[in-house]
């Protein structure tokens, strides 16, 4: 039984001082749905407000009312590399995430519209994580900057941005480390990798991507909090929207850290990747 339903039948149960008593079961299907404790109180207060003002008079109120405040609080993200230039876009996010397999299917995507594009391995800290981009770039036709021996990552990144100049790329994509034995180890490489891109390529042609895997739950935010307030993000991007958990956690982040949503993906093949439809991942959130 989905979120809405859930909420329909307790919300139908009872007249208006039984619906006010239950308001903690309100805010515990919402939490639920990951939204977190602040923004559950919120939706249950505001459908109690308009419940008091007779507002809500059937299912189609209630969901349109639950709909429109998180309609508000999400925003999308448009990215088109410009033609002709570099673009380059970090993608960053703990391990198991999706980094890699995102990275190839950006690739595919780009290279389908017609952008000459490079992968950059810049994950040189999870095993076999090079080697998986590598293949990935061989079933894409597409070019890898891999590290040599051990490597690093900021040493991967200037290479990869070395290559991108010489083959006149129009977007590179770089996969990065998501654990480097402690976070303030791993977000201290990966702000040397991003003072790195910094210096090598305009300031409207680089982008740094979260990829975010929509099982984790409450620790998105928690993610989200680290990589924004030491690297600055510009979008998120959601994977593993096919596992049956809904990102409702999202909602959370794009309110309180003000960061959009630039593609979600939905399983592990190429094609399993499209921008962001605001409209749709609410629907699906409301079922």
């Amino acid at each position: 039984m989905g979120l809405f339903t859930k909420f329909l039948n307790l919300f139908k149960s009872g007249d208006a001082k039984e619906r006010e008593a239950n308001v903690e079961e309100y805010e515990d299907l919402f939490l639920e749905s990951d939204f977190g404790s602040s923004l559950s109180y919120h939706l249950s207060e505001l459908l109690l407000k308009k419940a008091k003002e007779d507002k809500v008079k059937d299912a189609s109120s209630i969901r349109n009312i639950i709909k429109d405040e998180l309609s508000s609080l999400i925003t999308s993200f448009d990215f088109e590399p410009q033609r002709g230039d570099l673009s380059v876009a970090l993608l960053l996010g703990v391990n198991g995430s999706g980094k890699t397999t995102t990275a190839a299917k950006l690739g595919k995507l780009f290279k389908n519209k017609g952008y000459s594009v490079i992968l950059g391995a810049a994950d040189t800290f999870r095993a076999a994580a090079s080697e998986q981009l590598v293949l990935h770039g061989e079933r894409l036709s597409i070019p890898v900057v891999a590290p040599v021996n051990a490597g690093n990552p900021a040493a991967v990144v200037y290479d990869t941005l070395d290559a991108a100049a010489s083959k006149k790329s129009e977007l590179a994509l770089i996969d990065t480390a998501g654990r480097l034995h402690t976070k303030d180890n791993l977000i201290k490489e990966m702000q040397k990798v991003d003072k790195i891109v910094n210096s090598r390529v305009d300031k409207e042609h680089y982008y740094k991507f979260l990829v975010l895997d929509a099982t984790s739950g409450q620790n998105l935010f928690n993610q989200a909090s680290v990589f924004t307030t030491s690297l600055g993000i510009d979008a998120i991007i959601l994977t593993k929207l096919d596992s049956g958990s809904k990102g409702g956690a999202v909602i959370r982040i794009s309110k309180e850290l003000n960061l959009p949503i630039v593609y979600t993906c939905t399983g592990e093949g190429y094609d399993d990747i499209k921008k962001f439809n605001k409209d749709e991942f609410l629907e699906n959130l409301l079922k």
